[in-house]
């Protein structure tokens, strides 16, 4: 082979190995795929069949049939559908291992306005259809409306949203409310997972996480300064607050004492509630009586100051 041959065959593989590498410089570098990619929950046609079926499979067993494959797939959709926030990955296992499944069909009401929250009352997670939401304003008729068809229907109040798939409703049953807010119906046929406030409070109260949240939210509460304020009550602005009650009423309920109060007697608590702020090197009763340690010297401590007889209503 001649030189001039050869070196024409050289230039042509240098040329075809640069197009090579331009093209593949250009060409984006493949990752991998994580586990929530690569499963998606309703991007992908078919594996939103398979959770369905999976899903439905799971809401008919029992308790005592549900395997770790089951439990994780439920912790799952509890964790994308923000139904155990602040819980931990023990906790929301757990959650997720005592979750209850219902189906209502087209019409049917999950829970209506005004009534009693009680412990089997039920945070609900739509795990496949939709409901919709009313609220009707306070003072409001109760009485029947004779409809078009001539029967009567119920006052339900106005349409304030709907819950689809993945949505959450009921969160009062969980947050200290005496009554339910709104009144929820099915509008399709639908399965819908639920946690009842028992087990809710039996799983959170040993959840380091939500314990954190709820004394951060206590605190907020009073909006203390630990510079300028020693000692400190809620507002009246704060009292009227119907989710600043609930706030309380969770922190409150956490101890099995103020459990057993009626509910009537949370308002008068809640004006009894004082913060009493501890700065370093001062000494307080609250302090002492956790042992010899009377002195504090690292940091300042946030005690909640409330008597047994605070806890009596006023009788005026």
């Amino acid at each position: 082979m001649s030189p001039s041959r050869r070196w024409r065959r050289l230039r042509a593989a240098a040329l075809v190995l640069r197009l090579l590498r331009s093209r593949r410089a250009a060409t984006p570098t493949r990752r991998c795929a994580s586990f929530r990619d690569a499963f998606p929950y309703e991007s992908d046609a078919c594996c939103a069949h398979m959770k369905r079926v999976l899903l439905r499979r799971i809401a008919a067993k029992p308790f005592h049939c549900r395997s770790d494959v089951d439990v994780k797939l439920l912790a799952e959709l509890l964790r994308r559908s923000r139904f155990s926030a602040g819980l931990t990955s023990a906790s929301t296992d757990a959650l997720a291992r005592a979750l209850h499944f219902r189906v209502v069909h087209d019409g049917e009401a999950v829970f209506r306005q005004e009534d009693a929250i009680e412990d089997a009352s039920g945070q609900f997670l739509v795990v496949l259809g939709s409901l919709l939401v009313f609220s009707k304003q306070e003072g409001a008729g109760d009485g029947p409306q004779s409809s078009r068809s001539g029967g009567s229907v119920e006052r339900l109040g106005e349409c304030i949203g709907t819950c689809n798939q993945g949505s959450i409703c009921g969160e009062d049953a969980i947050t200290g409310a005496i009554a339910r807010t709104t009144t929820v119906l099915a509008q399709t046929t639908s399965l819908i997972a639920f946690v009842t406030k028992a087990d809710y409070l039996r799983i959170a109260r040993f959840n380091v996480e939500a314990e954190k949240n709820i004394l951060r939210d206590v605190r907020h509460l009073f909006n203390a300064s630990e510079l300028h304020t020693s000692s400190v009550r809620l507002d009246t602005a704060v009292l009227n607050d119907r989710h600043a009650m609930g706030v309380i009423k969770q922190f409150l309920h956490r101890y099995e004492c103020f459990r057993m109060l009626p509910q009537e007697c949370f308002l008068h608590l809640a004006q009894k509630l004082q913060l009493n702020v501890f700065r370093p090197g001062e000494r307080g009763n609250s302090i002492k009586s956790f042992g010899d340690r009377s002195k504090q010297e690292h940091s300042d401590i946030l005690p909640l100051k409330l008597k047994y007889q605070d806890a009596q209503p006023s009788r005026q």
